[in-house]
């Protein structure tokens, strides 16, 4: 009985966590519409712990449980290459943008004209374009 419930509990946190945060961004969202940032935070901090907490009880594989040492590397990494440096290189690239187009009144790059549906579409393969690229260079260049 006691590995059913292990079993039930490893099938169903993945998809209750999410659930959860989820539910825990709109709440927020609700009560501070102008802060998603904010609710953003909430979320990630509750599904951060309720992973924490399940990794320590309910390994999936023992040997994969992170030492102290790997906690400290993994908050560093995620405070600065997860959170300041997307900020950052976000802030740079729409200085470039600002400065490049500004000299061109009459052109505007982004696709207006086309439906929210496309433009979120497209916005989510830049990102991810960009997501991808950030993430093989924190496999390939030391200091990241």
């Amino acid at each position: 009985m006691k590995q059913f419930v292990k079993l039930l509990i490893s099938w169903l946190l993945y998809p209750l966590t999410m659930k959860f945060s989820v539910l825990i961004f709109f709440a927020v969202s609700n009560q501070h519409p102008e802060r998603t940032e904010l609710a953003v935070t909430y979320a990630l901090l509750f599904s951060i712990f309720i992973i924490f907490i399940f990794e320590r009880w309910l390994p999936y594989n023992k040997s994969w449980v992170p030492k102290i040492n790997d906690w400290k590397t993994d908050g560093i990494y995620l405070l600065f290459v997860q959170t300041i440096l997307p900020k950052l290189l976000t802030f740079i690239a729409a200085i470039l943008a600002i400065r490049l187009f500004s000299f061109i009144p009459s052109v505007s790059i982004w696709p207006k004209h086309w439906s929210i549906l496309n433009q979120a579409i497209l916005v989510t393969f830049i990102s991810d374009f960009f997501r991808y690229w950030l993430h093989r260079w924190n496999h390939t260049i030391p200091f990241l």
